[in-house]
C-alpha cells in the first residue's frame, strides 16, 4: 500500500557541494555527507553535484512548466488535445514533481 507524503519544507536554497564532497545548505548546514565508499566507478562527488544541481534548479523549472500547460490552456489547446500522452505525461511529472 502506498504511502501519501506531506511535502515539508527544506532547508534554504541554494545547496552547494563544499571541497569534501559533502552537501551543505546556504546557512552551512549540512545536508548530507557524501563520505562513502566510490562504487561502480561514480565518484560520489559527482553524485552530490548532481543532487544539488537537481535541487537548485527544481523551482524553477516547476514554475515553467506550469506557465506552459497554462498558456495551452489560454489558447485553447487542451480543450482539442487534453488526452494527449504529452500532455497527460507533463501533468504526471508536474504532480511527481510537486510531491503530489
Amino acid at each position: 500500500m502506498e504511502t501519501k507524503h506531506t511535502v515539508m519544507p527544506h532547508s534554504e536554497l541554494p545547496w552547494r557541494v563544499d571541497k569534501t564532497g559533502d552537501i551543505v545548505a546556504q546557512d552551512n548546514m549540512y545536508i548530507a555527507n557524501m563520505d562513502i565508499p566510490e562504487r561502480h566507478g561514480v565518484h560520489n562527488f559527482n553524485n552530490a553535484e548532481y543532487i544539488v544541481r537537481c535541487v537548485n534548479a527544481h523551482d524553477e523549472l516547476i514554475a515553467e512548466l506550469e506557465k506552459c500547460v497554462g498558456e495551452f490552456c489560454a489558447i485553447g489547446f487542451t480543450m482539442k488535445y487534453d488526452n494527449t500522452e504529452a500532455l497527460k505525461s507533463i501533468r504526471a511529472a508536474l504532480a511527481k514533481a510537486r510531491g503530489e
